[in-house]
C-alpha cells in the first residue's frame, strides 16, 4: 500500500512527519561504528542548544 510511504518517523520523538518535511541527519560514534539518524528539526534545535550550553559551560569553569 502507497499511504505507509507517505510519513517519515523521527529516531528521537517517534513523531511522524510527511515526506516533504527536511530532516536531519545526526551521527553517533559508537564502539560499532558511526550510527547515522534521522531526526526532526524540534529534536536538532534541542541537541544544538544542548552541544552550546555544554560548550560553554567548559569554558567558563576556571581553577581553584
Amino acid at each position: 500500500m502507497t499511504w505507509f510511504a507517505r510519513n517519515k518517523t523521527c529516531a528521537v520523538c517517534e513523531e511522524k512527519y510527511l515526506k516533504s518535511v527536511p530532516f536531519h541527519e545526526m551521527r553517533l560514534n559508537t564502539d560499532d561504528g558511526v550510527v547515522s539518524l534521522e531526526i526532526c528539526e524540534k529534536c536538532a534545535d534541542f541537541f544544538d542548544k544542548s552541544a552550546d550550553v555544554i560548550m560553554k559551560s567548559g569554558q567558563q569553569d576556571e581553577p581553584v
